[in-house]
């Protein structure tokens, strides 16, 4: 049982006047409950403060079966109210399913940083040069600017961004400690408080964009902001997508290990040459044939403008391939890399064979409702 109950229980809660409650210590005492903050520290920690006190109106209670569960609990500063957030960290011994690492996906918020995209010009000009060593365009392009420099670049600066982000808030989150020390003065207090905490919802408004949310929800107004509710529903419907159990031959599997392996032999027995059927039958009178102008027009070379069309026309934050490199790094950096890219297609078509991360693919599993699909 948590939340801002707006009185204490003691004098050891408070610094000033704040109301007590008899009744809720009556509750907490019949339900034989414990505040994880007294199980972990000794001395008193505040949640709230005013230009005159501080208090403890922000508590967590639980069981008293579950004290010598708590690990740990802390106070840190919350910039979106007037309180401090109270963290408290429980051990249960509860069966995790262990996921592996995700594919690196291209942060598009770095595409629109200016600073970011005259860099890449100056490094896409020292690609360039490296053609000469190359057999082909398509494997300069494949196997050098894909796969070892694009996304290096961006790996790098978003690990900076990140990096000068977390520093300029851990300082931010010690600043407004220091500011509710005992020892500092109350009067001038709020007025700081406000300024830094404004500058820290930046820095989590600019990391709430980053996320993308491909929830179903309707939002009650056109130009509705993301926030905590669209994440949570996104979160909920990932994990509503993840394969706990899977019954194989009437028996039923619940351990990652025996899961991965039954996926695994059946994919493989599917495409296996064996398996494989390909149909000999052809439709000896076809309907349409395709002139000698639209022949003509068809082997042409790929035009720059062809392929813009087509890039634009891709839905900007999709991937179309392991690399992580979205359709909107293209977007963006159309009048960057267009020729080159434009020289790389019309290679492929000439040669009539894809280059290599363009016969990989992501496999991805979708659950399907059995009531759906019995009805």
């Amino acid at each position: 049982m948590g939340g801002d109950f707006n009185c204490v229980l003691d004098s050891l809660e408070c610094t000033g006047s704040t109301p007590k409650s008899p009744a809720l210590k009556y509750i907490i005492n019949n339900f034989h409950m414990t505040d994880v903050w007294r199980v972990t520290h000794k001395t008193a920690g505040f949640t709230y403060h005013t230009t005159k006190s501080a208090s403890r109106i922000d508590r967590i209670y639980v069981s008293t079966d579950l004290k010598n569960s708590i690990s740990s609990s802390e106070i840190v500063p919350a910039p979106f109210t007037d309180h401090n957030a109270l963290i408290v960290l429980i051990k249960i011994p509860i069966s995790f399913i262990t996921r592996g690492r995700t594919l690196w996906k291209l942060n598009s918020q770095l595409l629109r940083d200016i600073t970011i995209k005259e860099d890449f010009t100056i490094e896409w000009q020292k690609w360039i040069r490296k053609q000469a060593q190359y057999v082909t365009e398509t494997n300069w392009w494949d196997g050098y600017v894909k796969k070892k420099k694009i996304s290096t670049f961006f790996k790098y600066r978003g690990l900076e961004r990140k990096r000068n982000e977390n520093t300029t808030l851990n300082f931010l989150l010690q600043c407004i400690r220091d500011l509710q020390s005992p020892d500092f003065q109350y009067a001038p207090m709020q007025a700081k408080l406000s300024y830094i905490k404004a500058q820290i919802r930046t820095i989590y408004r600019r990391r709430m964009e980053r996320t993308t949310v491909t929830s179903k929800i309707i939002s009650a107004e056109e130009e509705d902001k993301m926030n905590i509710f669209h994440l949570v529903k996104e979160r909920k419907r990932c994990n509503s997508h993840f394969v706990t159990k899977i019954e194989d031959e009437k028996t039923e599997y619940s351990k990652q290990k025996d899961i991965i392996t039954i996926f695994h032999r059946y994919f493989t027995d599917m495409f296996d040459d064996k398996s494989a059927h390909v149909s000999q039958t052809f439709n000896p009178n076809p309907i349409r044939y395709v002139t000698p102008e639209q022949n003509k027009q068809l082997n042409a070379p790929i035009t720059k403008e062809e392929v813009q069309i087509a890039v634009f026309q891709g839905k900007a934050n999709k991937s179309p391939g392991t690399d992580g490199i979205t359709n909107e790094f293209y977007q963006q950096y159309w009048d960057i890399l267009g020729n080159e890219f434009t020289h790389v297609l019309n290679e492929i078509v000439q040669k009539g064979e894809l280059c290599p991360s363009r016969r990989q693919g992501i496999m991805a599993l979708i659950k399907i409702d059995s009531t759906s699909q019995n009805s």
